[in-house]
């Protein structure tokens, strides 16, 4: 990994105003790596992982909005979300919706139109800790139709 991933990223889970890693991956991450190479475990935090949710159909915009809100307020007990990228079907828009979250800090916008006929699909991706997968797909599955 070389010198590591930079400086580092400020801010805690998504909704959170605070914690997070803010010391970020710089200095010393190549030590977290150092027992693997030699032969030992790694000290990576196994509780951290991702998963993917891929759904046909059109998400209904008010419920997008109330999804953000408590996706944002996720209870500890479901876990900590690190990151978020996602694109959208949302009903009634031509366009792609781009979604992406790190920590506390959001952005979305319209990419390019669907074309005609094409079949709309959404994607979503999730970084985090100890997430509660089950819990996430199910909120994710109820902005549809």
């Amino acid at each position: 990994h070389g010198g590591g991933h930079g400086g580092g990223h400020g801010g805690g889970p998504i909704g959170s105003p605070i914690g997070g890693h803010g010391a970020g991956h710089g200095a010393g991450h190549d030590t977290a790596h150092a027992g693997a190479h030699n032969g030992g475990a790694s000290r990576h935090d196994t509780r951290v992982n991702s998963f993917a949710v891929v759904r046909e159909g059109e998400v209904v915009p008010h419920r997008l909005s109330r999804w953000k809100q408590s996706i944002g307020a996720l209870p500890a007990d479901r876990g900590t979300i690190f990151r978020i990228k996602a694109i959208l079907a949302v009903k009634g828009r031509p366009f792609r919706h781009v979604f992406h979250a790190v920590m506390d800090v959001t952005d979305e916008e319209d990419a390019d139109a669907w074309a005609e006929g094409e079949r709309r699909v959404s994607k979503i991706v999730f970084i985090g800790k100890s997430m509660d997968q089950a819990y996430m797909r199910k909120g994710f599955e109820a902005m549809f139709e």
